[in-house]
């Protein structure tokens, strides 16, 4: 059992941030390391319209950019509740918009996934902490086949399509909707340990443990 707050060393945090984001922790730009990141996480699920690495590579940066610039906008929200619900599809269809001219599809479930594991390496990183502690019960979280797992298993939450890379906003806005009611409004907290759990499980499968 962990305190909920614990202490390491800086040499142990410097090396958590390196494997984690293979970048030096007194990097410049942490934000736009995160984005980065974070789109390793679903580009598996992209298909572009050409083979061009390129045009990928400026796709990847420019929307990293843009991201950012979204969880700047985010932090400095005033309002919550169904407010952050639509700044939230908002956001998401601008990153659609920047996806449109060099992918062959990029759903809403796609952008969701890059907008919001963006938001949860920078508070896993302690980035723009006091910024995120005022907005944290409001936070979405990253949707992806575990979490989905573990929303059915503990919560009965169903929904209509499973393949989280093709939701479009209503699918998402429901599934948060529900989650965070389950969750009385520590949805964030709730995700990382359930992704995890779900994770270890699958992981144990695979090698047979």
């Amino acid at each position: 059992m962990y305190s909920e707050k614990f202490e390491v060393s800086k040499s142990s945090y410097e090396f958590l941030w390196y494997s984690c984001f293979r970048r030096p922790y007194d990097c410049k730009n942490k934000e736009l390391i995160c984005a980065d990141r974070a789109y390793l996480d679903l580009c598996r699920t992209i298909r572009f319209k050409s083979k061009d690495e390129t045009e990928h590579r400026a796709f990847r940066n420019k929307t990293n950019k843009l991201i950012v610039g979204l969880v700047g906008d985010l932090l400095n929200q005033k309002e919550f509740d169904e407010n952050l619900y639509t700044w939230y599809e908002e956001a998401c269809e601008k990153i659609i918009y920047e996806a449109s001219e060099v992918c062959k599809e990029f759903y809403f479930g796609h952008a969701q996934k890059w907008l919001n594991m963006t938001v949860k390496y920078m508070l896993v990183m302690g980035i723009h902490k006091e910024e995120f502690d005022v907005i944290k019960p409001y936070l979405h979280i990253p949707v992806d086949n575990y979490i989905i797992k573990a929303a059915r298993e503990k919560f009965g939450i169903k929904i209509s399509s499973e393949v989280w890379s093709k939701w479009e906003g209503p699918e998402y806005r429901e599934f948060q909707r529900q989650l965070r009611a389950k969750t009385e409004g520590s949805a964030v907290d709730w995700e990382a340990s359930a992704w995890i759990e779900i994770a270890d499980k699958e992981n144990k499968k695979s090698v047979g443990c």
